[in-house]
């Protein structure tokens, strides 16, 4: 693996300048090339896209403005003062109507929860693959079979071999769901709610 010698901003420029020549194996080469996971290369891009390079300069590190990123105010938040990565991300959790609730993904009520399928109970749910990794989070404030039901056309579903499920109030749902994908960002999420984050569908 080489040595990066270019900037986060240079590789999200080079990358977002030629979105069609850099189909997603270019970009995977061009990952390899700087010694980058493909992910953070995608992030890096959208980064990119999201600052003019007048609103770059403003004394806070790349992964302020990474997290900044997706906020509407982000380059009057980013030229506001200098921020420390913590700062950035308690900010946008409490933006985003994050703060003060208990992260969800420490809960001890996770469980495989099958018998809750066809109950009408409000959860938060957790798709597994075989290896027990986190592949889908998604919330049913009802059936959660038909919700289920809903992926079966999907390419991935295939890859689903387990169903945790977490109760929750059901004014709670959305805000519990956002926390759990922040917190994983499954690969068949298509964004994290809270920072804007593409996962990777590798």
């Amino acid at each position: 693996m080489q040595v990066r010698s270019i900037s986060n901003w240079a590789l999200g420029d080079l990358a977002a300048a030629a979105p069609v020549r850099y189909g997603k194996q270019d970009l995977q080469q061009l990952a390899a090339k700087y010694g980058v996971s493909y992910n953070s290369l995608l992030n890096w891009r959208t980064v990119a896209a999201a600052y003019a390079e007048s609103e770059r300069q403003t004394g806070n590190p790349f992964s302020v403005d990474e997290v900044f990123a997706h906020q509407h105010d982000r380059v009057e938040l980013v030229k506001s003062k200098v921020w420390t990565v913590s700062e950035a991300r308690e900010l946008v959790r409490s933006l985003n109507g994050l703060d003060g609730l208990r992260d969800p993904g420490d809960d001890p009520g996770w469980t495989d929860r099958s018998d809750l399928i066809g109950k009408g109970r409000p959860c938060v749910y957790r798709l597994l693959d075989e290896g027990g990794t986190v592949i889908r989070v998604g919330q049913a404030s009802g059936d959660l079979r038909a919700r289920l039901r809903g992926y079966h056309r999907e390419a991935w579903w295939g890859d689903v071999a387990g169903l945790e499920t977490l109760a929750v109030a059901p004014e709670a749902l959305t805000v519990a769901e956002a926390h759990v994908i922040h917190r994983l960002h499954p690969r068949h999420n298509s964004h994290c709610p809270v920072c804007g984050t593409r996962p990777s569908r590798r």
